[in-house]
């Protein structure tokens, strides 16, 4: 009987250490005898695997991509904000809780001494080939017209890029802040004109010419019209060749290469703006390296303006868009050689935003 007993107590811590014991395989893979247990580990992630471990983070109902976007969010930084919570510049801020930081946000020339005459609701986000090659800023109010044309001016822009509609499902998410076609509008010290507006099949492309003291600039502004509100666009297709019309403009001969940074926005300018960035600067990046890391991109640009890709669908649509690219440069690279030198050298929405209804007479 001892003896049985004996035998019945190894076998049971034997069962015991089995199931206790951690083995982490591939994506982080937590080992079991019950079922194994994917855990998301960050880091690069070669282009030649890239398709493959899109459709491992996809498994289980997106898992691993739930995990990746619940650690961004932990680990984003949260930076002053002063002056944009001040009282001279709380009206110029579109919603409440989506503010710029101090030590990124763009600042204008001041003016005839006001207090917050500086102040634009924008931040400087590096890209691929600048440390401010991006300007991520809210959709303009009213009250922000003068102030976003003087960015413009100052900081020498030579591209906008819109990513929101006027109005979504009967809310106001940017208002009109260009004059009509050949009709010019002062705009502070500067006159903006729209000498030209082409309505494509999936954005409008307009030309405007700013004047100030008898110097003249001209300006493109890509309104992008198919992005849904609290959608995505269709396919990652649809977003890749608007990015490559957008990148076209700035490599065009005699083009602007000495232009200042891209302004990008939406409404909030952090949501569809920040995929956006994203998206183009990884496609800069794959140019010259053989890995890529979107986790690491996204937390980086958060150091720099709050909730930049601000939803988990945001995140999953940057990841289809990289692989659709790779997927199809593979299969295009010998067709179309001369499209490799653009990039050398989803339940998308704003959630969670507060509009500032305090200091705006919309009916949002």
């Amino acid at each position: 009987m001892r003896r049985r007993q004996a035998a019945c107590f190894k076998k049971d811590t034997e069962s015991i250490t089995h199931t206790s014991s951690d083995q982490f395989g591939e994506m982080g893979t937590m080992q079991t005898r019950e079922k194994p247990v994917a855990v998301y580990k960050p880091g690069p992630v070669k282009l030649t695997e890239f398709p493959d471990f899109v459709e491992k983070m996809h498994k289980d109902s997106d898992l691993l991509f739930a995990d990746a976007y619940k650690a961004i969010k932990e680990k984003s930084p949260k930076h002053p904000c002063t002056v944009a919570e001040s009282q001279n510049c709380r009206a110029k801020n579109r919603y409440t809780n989506i503010l710029s930081f101090d030590h990124s946000r763009v600042k204008l020339r001041p003016s005839d001494d006001v207090d917050g005459s500086d102040f634009i609701n924008a931040n400087y986000i590096p890209g691929y080939t600048s440390p401010s090659e991006y300007i991520a800023t809210q959709g303009p109010m009213l009250a922000t017209f003068d102030d976003f044309w003087r960015m413009v001016w100052e900081q020498n822009v030579d591209t906008i890029v819109m990513l929101t509609k006027l109005v979504e499902k009967g809310r106001i998410k940017c208002d009109k802040y260009w004059p009509d076609v050949n009709e010019p509008v002062y705009y502070g010290d500067l006159v903006v004109s729209v000498t030209s507006e082409s309505n494509l099949s999936d954005y409008t492309l307009r030309i405007f010419e700013i004047k100030m003291k008898g110097e003249r600039r001209s300006v493109r502004q890509f309104a992008y019209l198919k992005w849904p509100d609290m959608g995505c666009p269709e396919d990652p297709e649809m977003l890749l060749e608007f990015v490559k019309s957008v990148k076209e403009h700035n490599k065009r001969p005699g083009g602007a290469q000495n232009a200042g940074p891209m302004i990008v926005h939406c409404s909030a300018g952090v949501g569809r703006t920040g995929t956006f960035i994203v998206v183009d600067h990884v496609l800069q990046h794959i140019r010259d390296h053989d890995e890529v890391d979107v986790y690491k991109l996204v937390l980086d640009m958060r150091n720099h303006r709050c909730n930049m890709v601000q939803t988990e669908d945001q995140f999953i649509y940057i990841h289809e868009c990289l692989k659709a690219f790779i997927t199809s440069d593979e299969d295009d690279e010998e067709e179309e050689p001369e499209d490799e030198h653009l990039y050398e050298n989803t339940r998308m929405g704003e959630d969670n935003i507060y509009e500032n209804t305090a200091y705006q007479n919309d009916s949002l």
